[in-house]
């Protein structure tokens, strides 16, 4: 079976032998792929995962006979670029494993884990990852001359390693779960892996060091913001709060990273002495509100 590619380059479906280590087998991933042939996907806290290509790119996505039992392995490649495609990560994690031909595995918690495999220059072992981070490149280590991604998801509740046995049918960008048997090919899979674009900052001047709260309702403490010029990123209403000196109460709230302790918490726009209304930055404009 071939595929084609824009370009005039054809792909053939590789015959090898890709799979995750292996090891005690999970009674709940293969009750539940059962269900999944039915249509249904009855596993819990599944990520949101999406194609592990950068943002828009475009994705062919095979199978071939003998690749597996059951349709759960799926086989990738880059519309336009057959080697050196960067490969990111399919949703946040941690890489707790490298293995061979060119892998690695990621831990995603719940239970959740994804495979990559066949790519050079992988992230290191330890590495936190966020979804649309880039773990690797796609090359042919182990697949010589046949350049493509082999990619799986894995479901191993209750264990901090995931193998062969723990695979299931993958659910991508919401379509799923994929019996690649019945599927394959999926042409032009555009990816959905799209960093979050930065928060929009806003800057202010604390007039004293002021400790951060989890939330604008709470009085626990996390740390601590210094006096002094600093970002925040929105407001919200909650607990009102005074600066003694000027003497200031406001009910409003800022949201930021704190200088000693946690990020996105929140310090009493009090501690700016502007009065009472809704916070504004250094330059006069209103801070949004947090949605």
């Amino acid at each position: 079976m071939t595929a084609s590619l824009s370009g005039g380059l054809a792909l053939a479906v590789m015959v090898s032998t890709d799979t995750a280590p292996t090891s005690a087998a999970s009674v709940a991933a293969n009750s539940a792929d059962a269900a999944a042939v039915r249509g249904k996907d009855p596993l819990p806290n599944r990520p949101d995962f999406r194609l592990p290509f950068p943002c828009g790119v475009k994705v062919l996505a095979q199978t071939y006979p003998g690749h597996d039992k059951d349709g759960k392995k799926i086989d990738m490649l880059r519309y336009g670029m057959e080697w050196n495609s960067p490969i990111t990560a399919s949703a946040s994690g941690t890489v707790h494993q490298h293995f061979s031909p060119g892998g690695i595995e990621i831990r995603h918690g719940k239970g959740w884990f994804t495979t990559y495999m066949h790519m050079k220059k992988r992230v290191k072992v330890g590495s936190k990852v966020k979804r649309g981070d880039i773990v690797g490149y796609m090359s042919d280590v182990g697949s010589k001359g046949r350049p493509h991604l082999h990619y799986e998801q894995l479901y191993a509740p209750g264990k901090n390693d995931a193998d062969n046995q723990h695979m299931v049918r993958a659910i991508i960008q919401g379509r799923g779960p994929l019996d690649m048997y019945k599927e394959t090919p999926i042409k032009n899979w555009k990816s959905t892996n799209c960093k979050s674009p930065a928060p929009k900052k806003y800057y202010v001047v604390t007039k004293a060091k002021t400790s951060g709260y989890t939330s604008p309702k709470s009085n626990k403490r996390v740390g601590y913001l210094n006096k002094g010029k600093n970002y925040v990123f929105c407001t919200a209403p909650g607990i009102s709060k005074t600066l003694p000196k000027p003497k200031t109460t406001s009910k409003w709230w800022l949201k930021t990273d704190l200088d000693s302790g946690q990020t996105g918490r929140w310090v009493p726009a009090a501690y700016l002495g502007k009065g009472s209304g809704q916070p504004k930055d250094i330059k006069g404009k209103t801070i949004p509100r947090c949605k």
